[in-house]
């Protein structure tokens, strides 16, 4: 808050046309007297624990543009400010310390079901994650295997080296072509228009 209170003391003039920093500034003994009054302003923060100090720059800084009666950045300022806006900031604390209070510790039961039920969920969440990997890796094997079988059958025709049965050939495509519409290629699990082979198949004849 020491910075923070600086950087305002500063920018004071630019703000609101008051010279308080250069008249601190030409004391003889300046550093000091700048020192005490920024150290006086965070003492006054201090009483206010319960304002998040991000809160209390956004008070302070509205403050300084909108308080008519603002003559001077000092600890009474401060106070005086903090002290009109603390009322919500009060009530929000009472009532989580009233509620901490109603709920107390948990007892070595309670922490121990707590504890189990986090186990138990990691350890699905970890299966179910190596049964995708397994599940889409399989499905991606067989996709290779029919597209790689596919490619020498065709290099085959053209060579003559490479023989095999048409319809075998056919069956395999077509089931190719059925694994590409039905089933994720990156899980492996069904798509959510899947169809039994034998009615896809149906529908494509």
């Amino acid at each position: 808050m020491k910075d923070f209170f600086k950087s305002e003391l500063q920018t004071l003039k630019a703000k609101t046309g008051l010279n308080q920093y250069e008249t601190f500034s030409n004391m003889p003994d300046a550093a000091k007297q700048i020192s005490i009054l920024l150290d006086s302003m965070v003492l006054v923060c201090n009483e206010f624990p319960y304002i998040p100090d991000s809160d209390k720059k956004k008070i302070i800084q509205k403050m300084i543009i909108q308080d008519q009666e603002f003559t001077a950045l000092n600890s009474r300022a401060v106070w005086k400010w903090l002290n009109m806006h603390k009322d919500s900031y009060w009530a929000k604390e009472q009532e989580i310390d009233h509620f901490e209070e109603q709920a107390g510790p948990l007892s070595p039961e309670t922490e121990k079901l707590i504890k189990d039920f986090q186990d138990n969920l990691a350890r699905q969440m970890d299966t179910e994650k190596r049964n995708r990997i397994t599940s889409g890796k399989r499905l991606k094997e067989e996709m290779d295997k029919i597209t790689t079988e596919d490619a020498e059958r065709l290099e085959g025709k053209k060579t003559g080296q490479f023989q095999t049965n048409e319809i075998e050939a056919e069956k395999k495509a077509l089931h190719l072509q059925y694994l590409r519409e039905n089933f994720d290629p990156m899980t492996g699990k069904p798509l959510p228009t899947w169809q039994e082979e034998s009615d896809w198949v149906a529908q494509q004849l």
